[in-house]
């Protein structure tokens, strides 16, 4: 009898042992669907600049629905330097179910892993892949250094991951390089969060969809409440968004906006009957930008998308009187410059800052060229899936890689922005609903959102997430470039990047190639390094220098006598024993036990 209850308990260990969650962790470019294998990767390794976020997933997929939970320690390097849990950030990954793929999409309907809301344990179904989104943040003071440490997922039993971070020896500007702009839509925001126009709640809502974006370093294209006071004239007063303004501009470091003039607002028929006004409103806004060192922050932007021949010549009117008003303000318009019918004319002569489509950069780049050459900017758009190629169409059921690809391609082409017509176009809840844009039958998933509604204000998207690690990338390059090394920069990126219908689909290859960029500036940022020392060293008096020297052994000694600091608790921190492991030794002594008993008996 003794014998079959040890060997019941046996068979219930190994029962036990088996029905364990799969765990597995990834990178933030692999999507994971519901019912996709768990990775195969048990550890974390991260490579990242100082002022830089850097991504990973955690797969959680239980025989048995589960409470899971993930603590993260502090890490150390060989030093004892640290680097802080409070560095890392945890979200819960929302599935949207895409039901009519969007045109020129190859994915079937499915459950797509997009929507993130603040982690706070979860709970992992049976059967199927629960994700947790980790975002890692690398404070600008963070010391060089490779960093190790352990984070645990607790469900029944504890598992340990392994975590390493190599904090490389540069740091990412706070002022993003690449310009961009996209709009967030007001009354969807209203609507989704049920406020009142006037509420205590409207501005601090409102503006969390703008810190959002520029903490993704992607920029409002507008600001709401960021209009002056306009007089009956046209003169202005700025008392009331000054403040605002320094906030967005100076705090944030917004790189662009756009005149605060609209087809309506302040005056109707600006261009025509009140010219007068929006002359001095011009005028004066530009001063006051001026003053404050953000007039070429700013530019003009009317006219979306001109498409006849009455478009293009209200495209040169406006262009002319702008000229007349003020010679500096910049005319942004979304636009190609070989237009599609030759009888519009063209507006060579007429913008400032160009803004075609994706598939249009790679077809004109002589006119690119020749535009730049006479002080011209051109940046680029997307909208839905438009041109005869395919270029990285931004919609919810094409891979993640295409947001983050996009900035590549703009460096590959030498162009300097790009626009998205909105990032919150919600048709109902996002949530549950992805089909933002219907247009004769066709349905675009996703189109015109990377942001989703949370209960305290605005929560990022996947997407959004890959399309900050692109511009981040972008800021690899821009360094690169500073150092001397722009024809590697360029090199590299074309291992990625063919042209805007031909780029590496695979997204292993790009972080390749990003980590080989990383560790070139931080070689040659400690080459750098060492020779301001040297040149340093070269200027200190003997006499000094032999002081210095002096009480560094003096130091030395001091340190090697010191033996280990007390009081040291950050390392004390969770010392958990895993469930798996106590049951093991349990059910081991008791079979043990029952084993000897039998023997004697």
């Amino acid at each position: 009898m003794i014998r079959k209850v040890g060997f019941v308990i046996v068979c219930a260990f190994f029962v036990f042992l088996q029905s364990q969650p799969e765990v597995g962790v990834t990178h933030g470019m692999q999507r994971v669907f519901l019912y996709d294998p768990v990775p195969e990767g048990r550890e974390i390794f991260i490579q990242t600049a100082r002022n830089e976020y850097e991504s990973f997933q955690i797969v959680v997929k239980p025989d048995f629905s589960t409470d899971i939970a993930v603590i993260i320690q502090d890490l150390y390097d060989e030093e004892d330097n640290v680097f802080s849990r409070k560095n890392f950030t945890f979200y819960d990954v929302h599935y949207i179910y895409v039901k009519t793929p969007s045109p020129r999409s190859k994915a079937a309907p499915a459950w797509y892993p997009d929507g993130l809301s603040h982690f706070d344990g979860s709970n992992a179904e049976k059967g199927v892949n629960t994700l947790v989104w980790v975002d890692v943040y690398t404070p600008e003071d963070q010391k060089p250094g490779l960093y190790k440490g352990s984070l645990y997922v607790e469900m029944d039993s504890v598992l340990e991951i392994p975590v390493s971070i190599e904090v490389w020896n540069f740091t990412l500007p706070q002022k993003t390089s690449l310009k961009s702009g996209t709009e967030v839509v007001v009354d969807p925001v209203v609507k989704a969060h049920d406020l009142e126009w006037d509420s205590p709640e409207f501005d601090t809502i409102l503006y969390s969809y703008y810190e959002t974006l520029i903490h993704h370093r992607v920029m409002p294209l507008e600001l709401y409440y960021g209009e002056p006071e306009v007089r009956k004239d046209g003169s202005i007063t700025t008392d009331d968004i000054h403040e605002r303004l320094c906030y967005f501009l100076d705090t944030l470091q917004v790189n662009n906006l756009i005149y605060p003039l609209f087809e309506d607002w302040p005056f109707r028929d600006p261009f025509g009957r009140n010219l007068e006004k929006t002359t001095l409103y011009l005028q004066r806004l530009y001063e006051y930008y001026k003053a404050n060192g953000w007039e070429d922050r700013f530019v003009f932007y009317l006219i979306d998308e001109p498409n006849s021949k009455r478009d293009y010549e209200e495209v040169r009117n406006i262009s002319r009187k702008l000229q007349e008003i003020h010679p500096n303000i910049r005319f942004m318009v979304t636009e190609q410059m070989i237009p599609d019918d030759p009888e519009w004319g063209n507006l060579l002569g007429y913008v400032d800052v160009w803004c075609p489509l994706f598939p249009y950069i790679e077809d004109e780049k002589e006119s690119i060229k020749e535009r730049q050459e006479l002080g011209e900017e051109v940046w680029t758009y997307t909208a839905l899936c438009q041109g005869e190629k395919e270029t990285p169409f931004w919609e919810l059921d094409f891979p993640v890689l295409n947001y983050r690809v996009t900035t590549w391609m703009i460096w590959y082409s030498h162009i300097t922005g790009f626009v998205y017509w909105a990032c919150n176009w919600w048709e109902g809840n996002p949530w549950e609903n992805p089909e933002t844009w219907l247009d004769n039958g066709d349905v675009y998933n996703g189109e015109g959102f990377l942001v989703y509604p949370g209960e305290k204000g605005c929560l990022p998207s996947i997407r959004l997430k890959a399309l900050r690690e692109g511009m981040e990338d972008y800021e690899y390059f821009v360094i690169l470039e500073s150092l001397g090394r722009e024809s590697f920069v360029d090199e590299e990126v074309k291992k990625i990047v063919k042209s805007w219908y031909e780029w590496e689909k695979n997204p292993e290859q790009l972080l390749k190639i990003r980590s080989i960029l990383g560790e070139e500036i931080n070689r040659l940022s400690g080459e750098l390094e060492q020779e301001l020392y040297e040149e340093k060293e070269e200027k200190v008096p003997l006499v000094e220098k032999e002081a210095k020297d002096e009480k560094e052994v003096i130091l030395d000694e001091e340190k090697d006598l010191s033996g280990f600091p007390e009081g040291d608790d950050s390392k004390k921190d969770i010392i958990r024993v895993t469930t798996t492991a106590v049951v093991f030794v349990s059910l081991a002594v008791l079979i043990l036990i029952l084993a000897i008993h039998s023997k004697r008996t």
